[in-house]
């Protein structure tokens, strides 16, 4: 699946950070504009308003440091940050729409309804981060860590997340409408409520998972491994249920469900 803002004839596969690769995008050979970081470091409505003024410019913020700046409300839409150190930054409210964020590392930093609609952020690191209300539309987070984050209401319809681990994720109304999740990992994962209708979910790990009230209508299953998920009121119509693991889980009116 490609992101809708960077096609695949933009994006050349070889482009891809393979994490554990020695050709993995290095932060420490990475450097960004130097006028460009100057301004960014001024402050977000310095940087906002020469992105307006600015349109046509690349920006170019590999490798950056922005560790725990405030950044509510800054415009990076279609910014180069690949490798960039964004740890705990508070971003709520960015526009990071098209972005390229491979390999970058955001863990513990505050997303709360950030745009990231099309980013290409594989291998990105969030692990303890905030995402409620985030809208990720068809961004590619493949090959993502994000263990323990909040993704309360976020909206990742279409998203690419495979091989992506959602470990221990608040999920709770999230939408992952047609998202892509094979072989993701959603362990401990809290999907209370969640739109997964028509997710592919082939050879994903939901174990221990909470699904009570969540939507997997059409679901791809195949494989999968849900057991001691607890999946009351679970609506499974037409999902694809072949060799999926359900030992052990706790149903109660599961809709779509035959023993």
């Amino acid at each position: 699946m490609s992101s809708p803002l960077f096609p695949s004839s933009t994006i050349q596969r070889h482009e891809l950070p393979q994490r554990g690769d020695p050709s993995s995008y290095r932060r420490a050979a990475l450097r960004p504009d130097p006028v460009q970081a100057q301004i960014l470091a001024d402050s977000q409505e310095h940087w906002n308003a020469w992105v307006e003024s600015h349109r046509e410019a690349k920006v170019d913020l590999r490798g950056v440091c922005l560790n725990g700046r405030d950044l509510s409300r800054v415009n990076l839409s279609r910014a180069d940050l690949r490798g960039a150190d964004i740890r705990g930054a508070n971003l709520s409210d960015a526009s990071l729409a098209g972005a390229l964020l491979a390999d970058a590392d955001l863990a513990g930093a505050n997303l709360d309804g950030a745009d990231l609609r099309g980013a290409f952020m594989p291998g990105v690191m969030l692990d303890g981060s905030s995402l409620r209300q985030a809208r990720l539309r068809g961004a590619c987070l493949s090959a993502a860590s994000l263990r323990n984050v909040r993704l309360a209401g976020a909206d990742l319809t279409h998203a690419e997340c495979c091989w992506a681990d959602f470990s221990g994720a608040l999920m709770c109304e999230a939408r992952l409408w047609r998202a892509d999740v094979r072989a993701a990992r959603f362990e401990k994962a809290d999907l209370t409520g969640s739109d997964l209708r028509s997710a592919c979910f082939l050879a994903a790990s939901l174990a221990h998972s909470i699904l009570t009230g969540a939507d997997l209508t059409d679901a791809n299953l195949c494989f999968a491994n849900l057991q001691n998920a607890v999946m009351q009121n679970t609506v499974m119509d037409g999902a694809n249920r072949y060799r999926a693991d359900f030992g052990d889980a706790f149903f109660v009116f599961a809709g779509g469900w035959a023993a």
